[in-house]
């Protein structure tokens, strides 16, 4: 990024802190909960994203007293993917904002933080760019 200037905010400094207390992890966890590679383990069932729970891949349902496959569900920090899109959908918002910031902070924003999304998107932009 030659040439690229931008001063770091106390906004984003900030931001950048409640992602790291949301973020933290024990290493040894993966050892301990054989954690695979892929939204799937060798069993079928479905694993936690880096054991950060992050996200949630539920793979198989209990029917009769017994595990079985089934189509399956995402959830995002516990709330559930097809919930958060009925949501925005319903209240005509994109919410991209708001599922990045839940991703990353742990939460779903309140209003003032949704306002202040705005700046930091426009800042954090070059940053968000994957090579």
């Amino acid at each position: 990024m030659t040439g690229f200037k931008m001063k770091v905010t106390p906004e984003i400094e900030n931001l950048t802190e409640v992602c790291k207390e949301h973020s933290s992890l024990d290493l040894s966890l993966y050892q301990k909960y054989d954690v695979k590679r892929g939204l799937r383990d060798i069993n079928g069932k479905g694993v936690l994203a880096g054991l950060t729970q992050i996200s949630n891949v539920c793979a198989t349902k209990v029917v009769d007293g017994k595990e079985v496959p089934c189509a399956g569900s995402l959830s995002y920090r516990g709330y559930d993917i097809k919930e958060l899109t009925r949501g925005f959908i319903e209240d005509d918002r994109y919410g991209f904002e708001e599922t990045t910031y839940l991703l990353l902070f742990g939460k779903l924003p309140n209003e003032e933080e949704l306002e202040i999304s705005p700046s930091f998107w426009r800042t954090s932009a070059p940053f968000l760019r994957i090579s």
